[in-house]
């Protein structure tokens, strides 16, 4: 085991990423892949969502995404800097790293027994109730 330099700071403890420059262009690649990619993301989901939207709405829902994206940035910084504050800056980014790795827990799950079928046909785990009738919203046909 390695001692403790002059500052009291373990090497080990800093990682392989940053003792030289290969690390450095490591962490500096895998940053710019990251903010590429949320760069690609968030105007498509926003332009999906806004597409989902109603025409009359279409201003409120960008004007609640600004509110909530502000209030909940300054929130959970402001938070995370009381956790950094009583815990210690390295739990508190660990901890941030372990929930952000817990993230695709939340996403939903699809049934494995209902794979989608080709529109208009029934896929295997839908059920049909045939004992209401059922209601078109065609317009009936005027005879004269």
């Amino acid at each position: 085991m390695r001692r403790a330099d002059e500052a009291g700071r373990r090497p080990e403890l800093l990682g392989p990423a940053i003792c030289n420059v290969a690390g450095i262009v490591l962490v500096i690649v895998v940053q710019f892949g990251l903010v590429s990619c949320c760069g690609l993301f968030n105007p498509v989901l926003a332009s999906y969502r806004l597409e989902q939207t109603a025409t009359d709405r279409v201003a409120r829902t960008v004007s609640a995404w600004s509110v909530t994206s502000k209030v909940s940035i300054a929130t959970v910084t402001a938070l995370w800097g009381l956790l950094a504050s009583f815990a210690g800056v390295r739990i508190a980014i660990g901890l941030a790293g372990a929930l952000l790795l817990a993230t695709p827990l939340l996403l939903p799950r699809r049934d494995p027994g209902c794979e989608p079928g080709p529109i208009g046909e029934l896929s295997a785990g839908t059920k049909v109730d045939n004992t209401r009738p059922t209601v078109s919203l065609a317009s009936p046909a005027v005879h004269n």
